[in-house]
């Protein structure tokens, strides 16, 4: 398995896992479930249309928070 297959099969998950926020934002815990389903169609706008913003524009920026938020990991220092 090479690394694009890796990063597709992760970015498929994270796609579920957006949709399944997306469905049912009380399963997340905190009280950020508007914050949640904001972040869920803002990345499924993304993957539908296939228009990312460049890296370090506002808008990437907002995408890799609320990617960290549906997906977890750890958020990187810039």
């Amino acid at each position: 398995m090479n690394k694009s297959d890796v990063f597709l099969a992760a970015s498929l998950g994270c796609l579920a896992l957006a949709a399944a926020a997306f469905a049912a934002p009380q399963a997340f815990r905190g009280n950020n479930a508007k914050e949640v389903a904001q972040c869920t169609r803002l990345i499924k706008t993304f993957s539908d249309t296939g228009d990312w913003p460049d890296a370090g524009a506002p808008e990437y920026i907002r995408y890799d928070k609320c990617y960290y938020l549906i997906c977890g990991g750890t958020e990187t220092e810039a």
